[in-house]
Formats: structure tokens, sequence, C-alpha cells
């Protein structure tokens, strides 16, 4: 291995390459690791955040929900792409998992489809406990404040 002839530089991946059953393969030296960091930096952009663009999906107005108050709704594919795609939105409890799947994964157009305004407003203080934090805030700051006073 003197002199630069190891397997990892005949293969072409230079001076100080380590490749299976050369010593210390699998495991970076202890020094180059920065302290209390195992994971290295990422550049700012390299993975966008799933919240990114969210206030858009968000109504402009509570006006803008048209969805039925009873019966049956069946979710297009695109939103329920997985599991149940039929609910009664007549039946409180589930009314209160298809309002929360949509509220996190739908676009303006299914929520303005699906969503019934009435029953939303009603619900908000427990549907917003199903919700996580980014979807609840931008839904609190962007209609539900006014709805609920």
């Amino acid at each position: 291995m003197e002199g630069g002839c190891g397997i990892a530089e005949t293969a072409g991946y230079g001076a100080g390459s380590q490749v299976h059953g050369e010593p210390g393969y699998g495991a970076p030296d202890p020094g180059d690791i920065p302290q209390g960091r195992i994971i290295g930096r990422m550049d700012d952009g390299a993975l966008p955040s799933r919240w990114a663009g969210y206030e858009r999906r968000v109504p402009s107005s509570l006006e803008d929900l048209r969805g039925q108050a009873t019966g049956l709704v069946e979710l297009p594919l695109h939103v329920a792409w997985s599991g149940r795609r039929v609910y009664d939105v007549g039946d409180d409890d589930q009314r209160l998992v298809l309002y929360a799947l949509l509220l996190a994964e739908a676009q303006r157009e299914d929520l303005e489809r699906f969503v019934h305004r009435e029953s939303l407003v009603s619900m908000w203080p427990r549907l917003r406990r199903l919700l996580g934090p980014h979807a609840r805030r931008e839904w609190e700051r962007k209609l539900m404040t006014t709805a609920c006073r």
C-alpha cells in the first residue's frame, strides 16, 4: 500500500480512500467529525420543506368552502392514495378524520370541494388539536381567527 497503490487508489478513488477489506472501512476517523455532529452539513436548499407553499393551499375565504354537510364523499386518489377514501360527513367522527386528512394533504381545489364551511367552524376547537403546528397556524392566521369569534 505504500506509494499510493492500495485497492482504493487502483480503483480510481484516490489516495486516502478506503474500500471494504481495508483498515478503517465503514467508520470515519473520529478526528474528522466536528464535535457534537454526526451528519454533515447540507446545503440550505437541498430538501424543500414539506410545508413550503402550504399557505397557497389554504382558501382565501371560508365562503370558498362549499363541501356537503351530509352524505358520503369519495376522495380522489391524489388526496387519499392509500387507505380509506369514502367518508360519511354526517358522522362527526368520520368528518373529523376526513377534515384532518384534507387540511394536511389536499390542494386548495380539494379543500374548496370537500370541506363544508359551517362544519369546519363548528368542529375547529376539536380539529385544530389533530393538525400539525404549521397547518394549524396557517388556517388560524388566514381564516379561523375571525370565524371563531
